[in-house]
């Protein structure tokens, strides 16, 4: 990733991870941390593997709009 990226990434990003996930180690999402000059939120989704919009999409559809709603300082959802 650091050879091809010619600057931080400036938009606000969530990286969720399945923390049942074999195939992507969780600190792989701490040091990316480095790549990005806004906001930048990594967090696991308990008992989920890589396909977690398909095993568990309410809870990711959760998780997406509070960041989104965190981002516009809004708490009532």
């Amino acid at each position: 990733m650091s050879k091809t990226l010619q600057a931080p990434i400036t938009v606000p990003t969530l990286a969720l991870y399945g923390a049942a996930d074999p195939s992507v180690p969780p600190a792989l999402y701490a040091r990316a941390r480095r790549y990005f000059a806004g906001a930048y939120q990594w967090d696991a989704v308990p008992g989920i593997c890589h396909f977690m919009q398909r095993e568990d999409p309410l809870g990711v559809a959760t998780r997406v709009l509070a960041f989104v709603d965190s981002l516009n300082g809004d708490s009532s959802r």
